[in-house]
């Protein structure tokens, strides 16, 4: 996916490229990103998928607690084949939260999170709102103003983590009769709620947020941090391989991504100052190359991963960077600064919403017709009606 700026035209349009992480787009040498920069001699903003890194994290964890590694998801056609046989509205099984400090810590920020989004509910849809509500039902921490019904266990696929999560947290909450109806063990079930807890505390929030790159680097460092100090003996298997693969993917605490912490609501002005120094203690560099990952630790600073390529995005879309030698308090009412802002904060950190136009004109174009010419036909005119027609709701056609 492609991140196009209005300074330009044409290919020099193009500031940022949006991709996951498999070679094909992400190798050093012959990775599409690279071959672009070489081929329009200039650097380009690379965004690696957040929600494919977060599933690689999801399945190191997962993996540990089940044995079969079978893409049919053995551990979870008991839940489906029993569930016309469950009471989804009684003897639920609801986690109980150990007396560890640190795991009471984080299931209480977990809650107050969980209940705000929640409430304020426009920013979750299917299966991202499930991903919320469930893990507060199983907490017994559901608000009182939200209904919530829990879903029977949609379609699951080996490649996506997020309704494998939801059922596995599925199993936990309906435990005990999964236990009578002898769909599960309560040693099975036992592990699911392990698995449950770790997510509620490690993933459902970094997960949810994944697509706000504002806070990308704010969120990574948090991580890191959270992973040192969950010390929960039942968790550490789960926690060990999960910090293996986050420590292996810290792409978005490289200099030029970590530019964008600077308009992050949740970094303080003072932490911006540091930063800001930090940035301007550099002179920009146009030298082309793969993205460097930095190393990072859980006492790792943000103000520590800036560089030289820090300054990529603001020379990509042509804006000068002075605010950084004003106090950060001021840089609200710095033009520059709102410019960027805003810029940045139309960037994806996630590539759903091409993954779902490929899915989508997959589909319609198989069904539509057979013919090659017709097809080819189509992907010009497409997007030209598009054009005419303009911005279209549902309810401005039906």
């Amino acid at each position: 996916k492609a991140v196009v700026s209005t300074q330009s035209t044409g290919e020099d349009r193009i500031v940022a490229l949006v991709f996951d992480t498999t070679s094909t787009n992400s190798g050093a040498n012959a990775g599409v990103a690279v071959q672009l920069e070489r081929k329009w001699c200039r650097q380009l903003i690379h965004i690696y998928c957040r929600h494919h890194i977060f599933e690689r994290f999801a399945g190191a964890a997962a993996e540990t607690a089940f044995s079969s590694k079978s893409p049919d998801n053995e551990e979870f056609k008991p839940l489906i084949k029993s569930w016309t046989a469950l009471n989804h509205r009684s003897e639920l099984s609801l986690l109980t939260v150990p007396s560890d400090r640190v795991v009471r810590r984080m299931v209480k920020e977990f809650v107050v999170w969980g209940q705000k989004m929640l409430q304020n509910s426009d920013f979750l849809r299917s299966d991202y709102y499930e991903m919320v509500a469930l893990p507060l039902l199983l907490l017994g921490e559901t608000p009182q103003d939200v209904k919530y019904t829990v879903r029977a266990p949609g379609s699951l696929s080996s490649a996506r983590w997020m309704q494998r999560i939801i059922c596995s947290m599925k199993v936990s909450l309906f435990g005990t009769q999964l236990i009578k109806l002898g769909s599960y063990t309560a040693t099975e079930v036992q592990i699911h709620q392990e698995l449950s807890l770790f997510f509620i505390l490690a993933y459902i929030r970094q997960w949810t947020e994944c697509p706000l790159l504002l806070d990308s680097a704010p969120n990574d460092l948090a991580l890191l941090k959270d992973m040192h100090v969950l010390k929960y003996s039942p968790l550490e298997q789960y926690k060990k391989a999960f910090a293996e693969k986050l420590n292996q993917h810290l792409w978005y605490l490289s200099e030029e991504l970590v530019f964008f912490t600077l308009f992050s609501d949740k970094v303080t002005d003072a932490v911006k100052n540091r930063c800001a120094r930090k940035m301007i203690s550099y002179s920009p560099t146009s030298k082309l190359g793969k993205l460097i990952t930095p190393s990072a630790c859980q006492t790792t600073k943000v103000h520590e991963l800036f560089g030289p390529r820090s300054y990529l995005f603001a020379r990509l879309v042509g804006e000068p960077v002075d605010f950084l030698k004003a106090p950060a308090s001021t840089w609200p009412d710095n033009a520059s600064y709102q410019k960027l802002k805003t810029l940045a904060k139309n960037l994806p950190a996630t590539n759903d919403s091409a993954e779902r136009a490929v899915l989508l004109g997959k589909t319609v174009h198989n069904k539509l017709t057979k013919s090659a010419q017709q097809r080819q036909d189509l992907i010009v005119t497409v997007p030209i009606t598009r054009k005419q027609i303009g911005k279209r709701r549902k309810s401005d056609v039906f």
